[in-house]
């Protein structure tokens, strides 16, 4: 749908002298708009048609009530869209919505200004001592890089040394891996051979499975061929038996036929006799109807004459008993009308006391409602209260279902690491895996070492030190255990594992522990176990002792009268030759094996106490709903109360009115009653001259009537003795027509006859053609299946030559597959004979390669402490070792590396944190000065809004309150009304507008007070004095008029004509008076082809 609007004038802020705006509506809802074909939001259409006037331009019933009915704060919204504002309020909004936003920014920024100044003051001192830490770190640098490179030449060196022994002993291992691989070609040759005994022998056995299977089908063909070449030839004789029984059915039909053809010609002689007789009578049946149709004629002429002389008779002698009964029915009602008169004086006083009796519910119907209302409101924050609790429970058990949801995945995840044995060495991995699930290839495997021991938290630490590679070390129930899982192992080379044997483990001889300070305990009492395991924690750490730091680790390992190896809590470990381990890594304390086992083994019972949490606050929670719901419940009921005193007020209400309106109709059925008095007086008087003259007419039309009766009867004689002739022609006419029908009748039944007999005859020949079809065919599929069962049978008997000779080949093929496979099984024993020696060479070789390895690791230990000291991209190749003073280095160094311990952790971010976070505050400070600028912009451009609203609203409202005042007395042909402006109930919203009344002749009172009709020209009026104020270009009215009486449209249409020099009205209707006022007259039609058709008539011309 599109608008075009001239704007040559410019009342749109657009510019174009033609706008043109569009919206588009589609199916599923949506809408689109266009301002001249460019899309736009249905926000920019309200405002570029702001300026507008927004008069009313459809006024129908409900609007005219709803003017009265509203509460005077509804009613200001009448006024507002007169003094075209309404556009403002929506400026209005969206500058105050701006304001708040605009506001809170500005808060926000405070806040985060406000938050970075001790950041940015702790920053500036830290940048200072960055400076400082920098100058100082790379003096130090200097000084380790010359140190390292030193260090990292002689590790080198013995890196050199280790790859040339592991060069020699390549060889060896080269020859024993040839011995090994040319045993294993050997048994591959072996299994090569037994693979194609396999394949032959299977060949054979599946040819012959295929030969017998080809026989048995053949042996089923053959009976089956048998089965059907007997049924074949039963089926020939019977069809030879049917084509007999055809052949004599046919020359039956034939005689059927000659029959019905005979009968036939006689039937259609037969019928052209009774044709030609029919029409000779209908021929005399003609000119005897136009006989009898002209006596017709002239009997229904003398009948329309004594018609019309009786019908004036009746009706000369219904108006003399008319003016006998117009008299009686006169005095009769003067009478009735002057009885009348007291109990409608009585009843109009009853209706004034009934009036203010219900004026009086109305004030209490109100109290009533007022209360309800204030109850609502109480309950409202009731609920709001419970739900506030209900979000509390809620919010509080989110963070607990989010600790479940963790554990849980925390648990599974330690459940696959566990069985997947993620962390394990390949060799345990392997022995693992056979020993569980559905393999079980091995068996006695008790476990890793790591699953068997229960460590305290606090110790765990220091145990997996202790234990180190021992942790993954395999309990087994005995040596056969231990055996078979290396042999496993071996076959399947799967890696190596260490495995403990529970009968042949001897851990050594327990010790008394020292009892100086500082000692916790020998560690292999400090764990707890299944008391079979003890022999394999007295073993692994029975000579472990824990002490709580390495100062009294060193203290006892001077006094020390036995060999302990001590543990601290930090996991540093001192051996009894006096080695010690320590550092730190820079994973968790608790991602070890035993951390992850302990884990495992705790997380059920954190579970289980997380879902108890669950459940306490989901019953809170529950708790909680259901007071929101017992709130809602209460607060759903509410509204009922407060409905009830609504519609209690609005009954009071339409009873008020109700009374009202029927005292008008009392005092208008009085005026009436007063008024048919006087008419049924001067009608008696008219009856009475009127009787005279009545009993004239009456007997000058009976003479009339007399006559016409004689010429009647004359002329019926007549017509019954030419009636009486034409019946008897009409028998005879009619049993001519039935033997003729009769004679159709018999014909078509003997032409069907021999239709019938023809088809039968068809039927029986097509019928023996198809069988002798049949016949032939049968015979031919005789001879196919004799033939195909001989073949069938030579068949068999070639498969059951060739079946005996496939049986007699299998025997040797068997035996050559024997053969093949003990020769694979000596080729297998040759290898495992030769592996023993190369596992032995290829130890030695491990050793030597072992020995490379660490002097590797020595040099990397030495490069990456170089690279953790001076970057990543240290290169110490290119810094060659010279004659330096290692102990000046080393004084240089300790010296620098104290004075940047002074220094302290600094921040190596700090620089440039402070330049970001100074260039922020700087930032934010200008922005928070922009906004609290605009802010104060946005204020004023409120206030001048409002102060806008309020001026244009004052005038239009003195405006219409004018208009209003002049069309009152106009349409009521007298009286006052005004407008006047009231406080809102709360005294904090928009004064509303009241509108008084004072109809002529009448006190001021209330609009409710008002009749139908009072109301009705009232609302006019003050939809009228708006449209004065503020015209528009065209107005609709839908039976606004319809409460009008005839003495109130004149009045209506004379103050529509002096509006219409404005406003072009187009008025919906029913009433004669405003018809008659308009200039072009539009209605309805429905046409005699069921459309309906638009007419129209211009009154002016």
């Amino acid at each position: 749908v599109s608008l075009t609007i001239d704007n040559s004038s410019g009342a749109l802020p657009i510019e174009f002298n033609e706008v043109v705006i569009t919206r588009r509506a589609y199916r599923d809802g949506n809408n689109e708009y266009y301002v001249n074909r460019s899309r736009v939001r249905l926000r920019d259409v309200a405002e570029l048609t702001a300026n507008l006037n927004h008069a009313y331009t459809i006024i129908n019933q409900g609007l005219v009530d709803a003017a009265l009915s509203q509460r005077p704060e509804e009613r200001r919204a009448l006024f507002e869209a007169a003094a075209g504002i309404a556009h403002f309020y929506s400026q209005k909004e969206q500058t105050e919505l701006r304001l708040r936003q605009t506001e809170d920014n500005a808060v926000r920024l405070n806040d985060i200004a406000t938050e970075l100044e001790p950041r940015l003051r702790q920053l500036e001192r830290q940048a200072k001592l960055a400076r400082d830490a920098r100058r100082l770190s790379d003096e130090l640098n200097a000084r380790l890089l010359a140190w390292y490179s030193v260090r990292y030449a002689a590790a080198r060196a013995a890196v050199a040394v280790a790859e040339a022994a592991v060069n020699r002993l390549q060889s060896g291992v080269d020859s024993a891996t040839a011995t090994v691989e040319a045993a294993r070609a050997e048994e591959a040759a072996a299994r090569v051979a037994v693979q194609a005994a396999r394949q032959e022998l299977d060949q054979v056995t599946g040819e012959r499975n295929a030969i017998a299977r080809r026989r048995e089908e053949l042996e089923r063909t053959t009976t089956a061929a048998t089965v059907n070449l007997a049924a074949l030839l039963r089926q020939s004789e019977e069809q030879s038996a049917a084509i007999a029984d055809d052949e004599r059915l046919i020359q039956q039909r034939g005689k059927a036929v000659a029959t019905a053809e005979t009968e036939l010609a006689a039937a259609e002689q037969r019928l052209a006799s009774l044709r030609m007789e029919l029409t000779a009578v209908e021929s005399e049946s003609r000119a005897a109807d136009a006989a009898f149709t002209a006596l017709e004629q002239q009997l229904a002429a003398t009948s329309r004459a004594h018609t019309n002389a009786s019908a004036a008779l009746a009706a000369a002698e219904r108006a003399a008993a008319d003016a006998d009964h117009a008299l009686a029915r006169a005095r009769q009602q003067a009478v009735i009308a002057i009885n009348m008169l007291p109990p409608l004086e009585q009843r109009v006083a009853e209706a004034e006391r009934t009036l203010f009796a219900a004026q009086d519910a109305v004030n209490k119907a109100i109290a009533t409602q007022d209360k309800a209302r204030a109850r609502l409101t109480i309950l409202e924050q009731d609920l709001t209260t419970a739900i506030e609790r209900q979000r509390a429970a809620e919010a509080a058990l989110v963070p607990l279902r989010t600790s479940e949801q963790r554990l849980i995945a925390r648990s599974e995840a330690l459940e696959r690491l566990a069985e997947t044995g993620a962390g394990l060495y390949s060799g345990v991995r392997a022995i693992l895996d056979a020993s569980s699930g559905k393999r079980k290839i091995l068996s006695g495997i008790v476990g890793t070492v790591a699953s068997l021991i229960h460590t305290p938290a606090e110790l765990e630490t220091a145990i997996e030190i202790a234990l180190g590679g021992h942790l993954q070390d395999i309990v087994v129930d005995s040596f056969a255990a231990a055996e078979a899982a290396i042999t496993y192992l071996k076959v399947a080379r799967a890696g190596r594992a260490t495995l403990l044997p529970l009968d042949t483990i001897r851990p050594p001889r327990k010790l008394s522990p020292p009892t100086a300070k500082g000692v916790i305990g020998v560690a292999a009492d400090l764990i707890s176990y299944e008391p079979k395991l003890t022999a394999v924690a007295d073993l692994l750490l029975g000579r472990h002792l824990m002490v709580d730091s390495l100062p009294t680790a060193r203290a006892l390992l001077d006094k020390r009268g036995e060999s302990w190896t001590f543990v601290t809590l930090e996991g540093e470990i001192v051996r009894p030759n006096g080695v010690v381990t320590g550092g730190g890594g820079q994973g968790k304390a608790d991602s070890g094996l035993l951390a992850c086992e302990r884990e495992r083994r705790e997380l059920p019972a954190q579970l289980a106490a997380i879902r108890g949490d669950i459940a306490a606050a989901t019953a809170t929670q529950n708790r909680a709903t259901a007071a929101v719901n017992a709130a809602t419940a209460a607060r759903n009921d509410a509204p009922a109360a407060l409905n009830a005193a609504i519609a209690a007020l609005n009954m009071a209400q339409v009873s008020a009115t109700a009374t009202s309106a029927a005292l008008e109709r009392e005092r208008r059925e009085l005026e009436y009653a007063r008024a048919a008095v006087q008419q049924a007086e001067a009608a008696a008087a008219t009856a009475e001259e009127a009787i005279p003259t009545r009993a004239a007419e009456v007997g000058r039309s009976r003479a009339t009537v007399q006559q016409a009766t004689a010429d009647l009867e004359a002329i019926s004689q007549s017509v019954q003795r030419e009636r009486d002739a034409r019946a008897a022609q009409l028998t005879a006419l009619a049993q001519l027509r039935v033997s003729l029908h009769a004679g159709e009748d018999e014909l078509r039944r003997h032409r069907a006859a021999l239709i019938a007999a023809n088809a039968e005859r068809d039927t029986a020949t097509r019928t023996l053609a198809a069988r002798r079809t049949r016949l032939a065919q049968l015979q031919a599929a005789t001879d196919a299946a004799e033939l195909e069962r001989t073949s069938a049978v030579a068949n068999l008997a070639e498969l059951n030559a060739r079946l005996a000779d496939l049986e007699a080949s299998l025997q040797p093929l068997h035996e050559a597959l024997t053969a093949a496979e003990q020769a694979a099984d000596a080729a297998a024993a040759a290898i495992a004979a030769r592996q023993s020696g190369f596992f032995e060479v290829q130890q030695q070789q491990s050793r030597a390669r072992l020995a490379l390895e660490r002097a590797r690791l020595e040099a990397g230990d030495v490069l990456l402490r170089a690279c953790a000291e001076l970057g990543e991209d240290v290169a110490l190749d290119d810094h060659p070792s010279t004659n330096l003073d290692e102990s000046r280095i080393q004084g240089e160094i300790s010296a620098l590396r104290a004075r940047l311990a002074r220094i302290g952790t600094v921040n190596p971010l700090a620089l440039a944190e402070y330049d970001e976070v100074s260039a922020r505050h700087s930032f934010l400070t200008t922005q928070l000065a922009d906004l609290r600028a605009a802010a104060t912009s946005l204020r004023e451009v409120s206030a001048e809004l409002e102060r806008t609203m309020r001026e244009r609203f004052a005038t239009t409202f003195g405006a219409v309150a004018l208009e209003f005042s002049r069309f009152f007395t106009r349409l009521f042909g007298g009286g006052n009304a005004r407008l006047e402006l009231s406080a809102s109930r709360n005294n904090d919203g928009p004064e509303g507008v009241e509108i008084f009344a004072q109809p002529p002749g009448k006190r001021w009172q209330p609009l409710a007070s008002l009749s139908g009709g009072e109301r009705a020209l009232t609302a006019v009026a003050l939809l009228f004095a708006i449209l004065a104020v503020n015209p528009s270009p065209f107005c609709l009215l839908d039976e606004v008029d319809a409460a009008l009486d005839e003495s109130n449209i004149g009045r209506f249409t004379a103050a529509l004509q002096e509006l219409a020099h404005r406003t072009q009205f187009i008025i919906i209707t029913h009433n004669r008076a405003t018809i008659a006022a308009a200039q072009s007259v539009y209605g309805i039609s429905l046409g005699d082809d069921h459309t309906s058709r638009a007419i129209s008539v211009h009154l002016g011309e």
